[in-house]
């Protein structure tokens, strides 16, 4: 394990800090929150009770929510800068998505790790989906919530600082080029046909009415100092740049040139769309429609979706749950002529 590499992938001067104090590293995710267990309504649940619940409840629609902050849910401004309350201080403070779908499918678990790109998240997936399988527990849906920390400025790629793999060749600063960001998608997709899940994508919302770079209005002030931190000349303009867009009324260009904040970009959309269209998988697309899904009723701050837009999401997700499919079960571990593509991503 390179640990000194561990968090390297969040090196940004906007959001790394004493929030990794709520990290631990992991060998093969780079990192993981509180020992990897789940999200419940007001505290995280042991994995090993979640699955004994699963176990229990066989009959009953399992739902599988892997995704990154805006799925476990978070809050920059209740986020520890003292390191006080650490492992708990900006999550809890809302309904996510998954606590909706807990009230009507309690085999729903919110397996959603703040900063997690898509590269994190399909390795996490077909962990878990190994993990649950050998205990015989088979989810009949897996959502899928990424592309904010992809396209978020890092000087070395998530796979770089975590596998050691060598750097994309087209140019890129974030986490996630544009070309893996599609590969892990489609990986996430077929590991959940692999194991009789349902794959369904959720576009994140975005907030285009937020200043760029600023993480938190009660810490308003981490601006100035992350700007300073900033070691290239030519990102340090483009992010002042972004500012003046955005105080001239220009938000969406403002947003595309702000990669300072995780807030997906319109390229990474495009992609989500495009793989769920070549795939056939389910979307859940709320932007689409409409833009309208602004302001601090939408969002706790820069990305994070709070209690009515978590609803609306979940509302599209239950009309999604009427379409007809076909779905089958069967222990990928005991089939004889399984391939090991099967199990395992490929990177």
């Amino acid at each position: 394990m390179r640990d000194d590499n561990a968090f390297s992938c969040m090196n940004n001067p906007f959001l790394i800090g004493k929030d990794n104090a709520i990290f631990s590293p992991h060998d093969e995710l780079g990192f993981i929150v509180n020992n990897g267990d789940f999200v419940g309504n007001d505290a995280f649940i042991k994995r090993n009770v979640a699955i004994n619940m699963l176990k229990s409840q066989s009959n009953m629609p399992i739902i599988l929510n892997m995704g990154d902050s805006s799925t476990s849910g978070w809050h920059s401004d209740s986020l520890s800068r003292n390191g006080n309350n650490k492992s708990t201080a900006p999550y809890f403070h809302y309904k996510t998505y998954s606590d909706f779908m807990r009230e009507k499918y309690p085999n729903t678990i919110n397996a959603g790790i703040s900063k997690y790109s898509s590269f994190q998240g399909a390795k996490y997936l077909a962990l878990l989906l190994r993990e649950f399988s050998q205990q015989d527990v088979y989810p009949t849906h897996v959502t899928m919530y990424f592309g904010n920390n992809d396209s978020v400025y890092s000087g070395i790629e998530d796979k770089t600082a975590i596998d050691g793999m060598q750097s994309s060749k087209e140019n890129t600063v974030h986490r996630v080029s544009i070309s893996d960001f599609k590969h892990n998608i489609s990986e996430m997709i077929r590991l959940s046909h692999c194991y009789g899940a349902r794959p369904v994508i959720i576009v994140p919302l975005r907030r285009y009415d937020w200043a760029p770079g600023l993480r938190s209005i009660k810490y308003s002030g981490e601006y100035e100092k992350g700007l300073q931190e900033i070691k290239s000349e030519k990102l340090r303009d483009e992010l002042k740049k972004a500012r003046d867009l955005y105080l001239e009324g220009k938000l969406e260009e403002a947003y595309e040139m702000d990669i300072f904040l995780p807030r997906i970009k319109e390229r990474y959309v495009f992609t989500l769309r495009k793989i769920a269209k070549q795939q056939k998988a389910d979307i859940i697309d709320l932007q689409k429609v409409s833009r309208s899904f602004q302001g601090p009723d939408f969002f706790c701050d820069y990305c994070h979706p709070i209690e009515l837009a978590n609803k609306l999401i979940f509302e599209e997700f239950l009309r999604m749950m009427n379409k007809k499919i076909t779905r089958r079960k069967w222990n990928i571990f005991s089939s004889k002529n399984y391939s090991p593509d099967d199990i395992y991503p490929i990177w």
